[in-house]
């Protein structure tokens, strides 16, 4: 399979800026669509800010680190979609956005251009209605972890009409990247979502319940299993309101034993939205 010569990376937010650095890591030329300057210019400072952390720690030549800038190319125009051959829709959670979105380009794009979706949540075969019948075969779940250019896990979805060509192209434009792609069966919340909600939840109530401060909660899992973040800093980290919408809709498939925690909703609606605010289950004033 060729892989792509440019991808388009719709979503200019945290995770559209982190599979953009990656692509162009590699060495494929990015657009990245934002439909508002000032998210791009965030992409833009993210990236910039990312690539300068490499070279510090010199794991990043200076020279590499300007190549991968202008391998990006942020804009406005999501006509500029026409010259891709491979989309990676990465906005938020909200299923008729992403329908909508995803029909918009459907009607720029190639007739050949594969859709990926970032979704950590909404089952492909759902999100490839947004296309012509004749393209849902090109369309798959890319589900990237966060940060992006770290982590080397991606999720791959394969929806009922999936073909071998799209999932054989996604699996090597991955493996392409230095990631790992496993390929799991089309569903809500797919492997990942379904068992970090489960760990996140239950760190929230030993919170809620007063077993442990926010602080210790986190401390007793990083140490207990080795994990980078505990369920609560790590929670903050996703955003808030990010969580309680696709908990929410996982709920609606998996009831009661993925609801989100009363606390998550009090925080949300007070605009406590964890690290990007500054403040949710953790302090973050002093850390941004």
């Amino acid at each position: 399979m060729a892989l792509p010569a440019r991808v388009f990376v719709a979503g200019s937010g945290v995770m559209g800026a982190g599979i953009a650095q990656s692509v162009a890591a590699a060495g494929i030329p990015v657009i990245l669509y934002g439909r508002r300057d000032e998210t791009l210019e965030r992409a833009g400072e993210s990236i910039d800010r990312a690539l300068t952390r490499l070279v510090k720690t010199e794991k990043l030549e200076q020279n590499e680190a300007v190549e991968i800038r202008e391998r990006i190319r942020r804009t406005s125009d999501i006509h500029e979609a026409a010259r891709a051959e491979y989309v990676i829709e990465t906005i938020t959670e909200r299923r008729d956005d992403k329908l909508a979105l995803l029909s918009e380009l459907d009607l720029i794009c190639s007739p050949n251009a594969i859709f990926a979706s970032n979704t950590s949540q909404f089952p492909i075969t759902q999100l490839a209605r947004a296309r012509a019948a004749p393209r849902r075969d090109r369309v798959i779940g890319t589900h990237f972890m966060n940060p992006a250019p770290v982590m080397r896990l991606v999720e791959v979805a394969r929806g009922v009409a999936t073909s071998d060509e799209t999932l054989a192209t996604t699996v090597e434009l991955i493996e392409y990247l230095g990631k790992e792609p496993i390929v799991c069966r089309d569903s809500q919340g797919f492997v990942t979502s379904r068992v970090l909600a489960a760990a996140l939840q239950e760190g929230i109530r030993c919170y809620e319940e007063g077993l442990a401060s926010a602080e210790d909660v986190d401390r007793m899992c990083r140490l207990a299993f080795n994990w980078p973040l505990g369920p609560l800093a790590l929670a903050d980290f996703a955003g808030l309101d990010t969580l309680l919408n696709i908990w929410d809709s996982m709920a609606e498939s998996y009831g009661d034993r993925l609801k989100p925690p009363q606390s998550l909703r009090l925080l949300v609606a007070a605009e406590m939205l964890g690290r990007k605010s500054g403040r949710g289950y953790r302090d973050w004033t002093q850390k941004r």
